[in-house]
């Protein structure tokens, strides 16, 4: 093997060992185990039974159904008359094939060679293992980013597995302990430990330590009034500090809409990205039921920016007789007549 071969082939299998690290896959995998955690939260409404669909179906539809099946199972008996009157030769031929389409089933089964089918990976019963099947090469290979540890907690906290969260907050605090999105984790893993009850004493007492470390305040009202006033310039940071302020006290409402939805000039990271996320956020039910505030704040944000489709206003057209089909016949040009002049500009002077 000629030196320059090898050294390729070993550089192949350097990036077959870390593929799974590059930056497209990891974002590739951070939108899959999103997609599985919003599965978790709002399953999709079952679809249609084949029964359901055939009822469904006209007669003629229903027609070619049938006849498509039966023309497949006319193929498939014919095959089979044709590998059973078969020579020696054509039996061993016969054998090689089973041999091979038993190798391909049991490829399929060990998920070598699955198929994939957007039915099926939206009907999962397990999206939360679906989602921990991307998170596991993601925390070997790509553990030096926050948003690894950020995606481990959202799918554990749904498992109710305490001492995992925690680990998951420390490794993202180890990284970056100012992140927006790390400060709600840990008012909701705090929150967390306080309501469960039944807990062991060893783990109690290990969970209760390291929250005191993480928070660095007497209680969570405490530390989150801190990260609000640290961080009062940050756009992400205010909205991930209301967040938790209207969870901690609900009664706040007024004062964190106010909050919230502030588009001062001296904010930073004030950006279409982050407007839509508090308009999001506004929308989805993370501060009560405020569509007024929010049609307020879309408002606001399209005024700031106007050619942004997602804060644009709702076009209202009050052309009825443009969208009626018995107006839009009577003024096409019918056969063997002509059109009519307007202001002399189809006139033969012109």
């Amino acid at each position: 093997m000629r030196k320059m071969t090898l050294r390729s082939y070993v550089e192949l299998l350097q990036v077959e060992d870390k593929l799974r690290s590059h930056p497209f896959y990891f974002d590739a995998a951070r939108l899959a185990i999103e997609i599985y955690i919003r599965l978790y939260d709002k399953p999709l409404v079952a679809q249609h039974s084949v029964d359901d669909q055939l009822a469904e179906m006209s007669e003629q539809e229903k027609k070619k159904l049938l006849s498509k099946q039966r023309k497949a199972q006319k193929k498939a008996a014919h095959k089979q008359q044709v590998h059973s009157g078969q020579d020696k030769d054509g039996v061993k031929k016969d054998a090689k094939e089973k041999e091979v389409k038993q190798a391909d089933s049991e490829k399929r089964e060990s998920g070598k060679d699955q198929i994939l089918l957007p039915e099926e990976l939206e009907t999962t019963k397990e999206p939360l293992e679906e989602a921990l099947k991307f998170l596991r090469p993601l925390q070997t290979l790509v553990s030096g980013r926050v948003e690894t540890h950020l995606l481990a907690y959202r799918i554990y906290c749904r498992k109710k597995k305490l001492l995992l969260m925690l680990q998951s907050v420390k490794r993202a605090a180890a990284i970056d302990q100012n992140h927006h999105e790390l400060h709600e984790h840990i008012v909701d893993l705090a929150l967390a430990v306080a309501a469960s009850e039944s807990l062991a004493r060893p783990v109690s007492a290990i969970l209760r330590t390291s929250l005191l470390a993480l928070l660095d305040a007497p209680d969570v009202y405490e530390f989150n009034s801190q990260f609000r006033s640290t961080h009062a310039k940050s756009l992400p940071h205010l909205l991930s500090g209301c967040k938790v302020w209207y969870k901690l006290r609900p009664e706040k409402k007024d004062d964190v809409i106010r909050v919230v939805t502030n588009l001062a000039d001296d904010l930073t990271d004030r950006s279409v990205k982050w407007c839509s996320r508090v308009l999001e956020a506004l929308r989805g039910g993370d501060f009560g039921d405020v569509p007024e505030a929010a049609d307020r704040y879309k408002g606001d944000c399209h005024k700031l920016f106007p050619l942004t489709t997602a804060f644009a206003p709702a076009k209202v057209d009050n052309t009825e007789d443009a969208l009626d089909p018995g107006v839009a016949d009577t003024q096409e040009t019918r056969p063997g007549t002509e059109p009519p002049e307007k202001d002399g500009i189809l006139s033969e002077s012109s």
